[in-house]
């Protein structure tokens, strides 16, 4: 049996990039809108249905500080918690931050643009992670992050850096192809797999890590690169 995607919402744009005229496309939530575009009531109805450990489907969401906070309300009791999380394509034009959350299930960011810097501090992947062609501008904290199964950075960009000290990966931390400027650190992490392949340094690179497996193919770096690695 066929699976029918629902149209994407009719309203115009709100990603500050957006050409005019340009349609939004997010994934709809009430009567075709998507969440950056319901009315106060939609959303406070909508947001009313949700429980902890909901499946949140955001795909393509321009969310506003404001609008990821209520979001996260939603889905707290005594703890954040989401179900099947899909953040994919979405937009972040304010500061947000996910610190403490745990993602039961499986997590999407991939195409993801953070446009004033994000925290997952002291964040719980308990499945697979995917950060795919994400952007993060300005600040992006993943100190004290737990993966405990393998995330995917492949072809991100860190324009500012990203701090993911005390960060614990149960499987593989996978940076492929990503391009860092600024300062990027790893510092007391453990690892099973970190894969650096083909990544462009233009920034800084610390990395202190207990690791298995490392791969560093293809790397090239402009800039200061300190690595300290040992086995697993």
């Amino acid at each position: 049996m066929p699976i029918t995607i629902p149209p994407g919402c009719p309203e115009e744009s709100l990603r500050p990039s957006a050409s005019q005229g340009e349609l939004c496309g997010a994934i709809p939530a009430v009567d075709g809108g998507c969440l950056a575009h319901l009315s106060p009531d939609q959303l406070q109805a909508h947001l009313a249905d949700l429980a902890p450990g909901a499946d949140i489907d955001a795909h393509g969401v321009v969310f506003t500080a404001d609008l990821l906070q209520r979001l996260l309300r939603a889905t707290a009791d005594r703890s954040l918690e989401f179900g099947n999380a899909d953040f994919s394509e979405a937009t972040f034009t304010e500061r947000v931050s996910f610190s403490g959350a745990t993602f039961t299930k499986d997590a999407s960011f991939d195409h993801t643009t953070f446009l004033k810097g994000v925290s997952f501090s002291d964040t719980t992947f308990t499945e697979p992670a995917v950060f795919i062609r994400a952007g993060f501008s300005e600040s992006t904290d993943f100190t004290g992050a737990r993966f405990t199964a393998d995330v995917d950075f492949a072809g991100a960009a860190f324009t500012d850096g990203a701090d993911f000290s005390c960060a614990a990966f149960s499987g593989g931390a996978l940076f492929s192809g990503v391009r860092v400027e600024g300062r990027m650190r790893l510092m007391a992490c453990a690892v099973q797999e970190l894969v650096w392949s083909g990544a462009r340094i233009s920034g800084e690179l610390e990395v202190e890590a207990a690791a298995a497996r490392v791969d560093l193919s293809g790397v090239r770096a402009s800039e200061r690169v300190d690595l300290r690695l040992r086995g697993a």
